[in-house]
């Protein structure tokens, strides 16, 4: 059985997120295993929904790589991080 958070809990970490005044990076492998980790109860989706609500986000995705991202692609994920940080 899938655990949902409530309506109210998404409205509050929505309005949390929306908070955050610093620039946030978010990095995720093509092959995405959040749903698998998280059984169903967190989804992908409702990831995204959250970092929509992010002012300052920005996003990155890396090819070819899966949950072990800085081994699969250490190069890349490397060079993203150098450039956000600069």
């Amino acid at each position: 059985t899938r655990v949902r958070s409530s309506a109210a809990s998404d409205v509050y970490k929505r309005q949390l997120y929306s908070r955050l005044s610093m620039p946030v990076l978010s990095v995720e492998a093509e092959e995405s295993s959040l749903d698998t980790w998280w059984k169903g109860q967190y989804t992908l989706n409702e990831y995204h929904e959250r970092l929509r609500a992010v002012p300052q986000i920005e996003i990155k995705r890396i090819v070819e790589a899966g949950h072990m991202l800085h081994h699969d692609q250490p190069e890349v994920l490397a060079d993203i991080i150098e450039r956000f940080v600069a």
